[in-house]
């Protein structure tokens, strides 16, 4: 399925990239979790909604750890095929193979969920101004 610079491939479309960039040294690679095209009311969200709420979006599934990731650490904070929370503004984002990922340090992970529907991207929004 191709995509152009300003789709995201949604988890309903397509599961997990199949070929990753080589992750290096201490980083870690993310893939975003996707927002929804509805509010939890059945909402149809405009694209610039979307698009401004997936900007601020912060839990995505970790797809590769770096080889010097966690190395450091008795017991690393997160594995492959977990998902876990970074902050607004942490990493550098890139374009790969038709899905936008994220590349963060193994210090900016926050937190580990069990589930991305755990966190509801709607509370940031609600207070960013």
């Amino acid at each position: 399925m191709a995509a152009d610079q300003n789709d995201w491939i949604t988890e309903n479309e397509a599961g997990d990239p199949k070929e990753l960039p080589v992750v290096l040294g201490y980083k870690i690679l993310i893939r975003p979790q996707m927002v929804g095209a509805e509010t939890k009311g059945g909402l149809l969200m405009t694209e610039k909604s979307r698009d401004d709420l997936q900007s601020i979006t912060t839990v995505g599934k970790v797809l590769a750890l770096g080889e010097d990731a966690y190395d450091n650490k008795e017991t690393p904070w997160c594995k492959v095929g977990d998902y876990v929370t970074y902050q607004r503004f942490a990493g550098a984002r890139c374009y790969h193979k038709g899905y936008k990922l994220l590349i963060l340090n193994d210090d900016e992970v926050v937190t580990r969920v069990e589930s991305p529907n755990d966190i509801d991207p709607n509370y940031e929004i609600l207070y960013d101004v």
